[in-house]
């Protein structure tokens, strides 16, 4: 019982906290109210929720681009250099907006 106690003890959760919020060009602050039935907010406001999906849709269509780009055209390794370069970089940047959040 005493490690279900430890455990209950690690992972109590107060009764409010603060996250910013996951639209990484907000500074925004979201808060976690464990008294407050339904979905949890991600996000500071529709705003941010809709922008936060624009940019990942954007990012995508770029990255897609690129791909088709790379896969249909005939490069120089200097292009074919800089169109890896331009896809790690696109790649590095949807890390900060995963695709089940918007």
């Amino acid at each position: 019982m005493s490690a279900v106690n430890d455990l209950i003890e690690l992972s109590t959760i107060p009764s409010q906290s603060t996250a910013r919020c996951m639209n990484p060009e907000c500074l925004e602050m979201c808060t976690f109210d464990p008294n407050v039935a339904g979905q949890k907010p991600l996000f500071c406001s529709a705003k941010c929720r809709v922008a936060f999906g624009a940019k990942r849709r954007k990012l995508v269509r770029q990255l897609e681009a690129l791909d088709e780009v790379q896969r249909t055209t005939s490069m120089t390794q200097k292009e074919a250099r800089r169109v890896a370069k331009v896809q790690s970089y696109l790649r590095w940047l949807l890390e900060r907006y995963p695709s089940d959040r918007a």
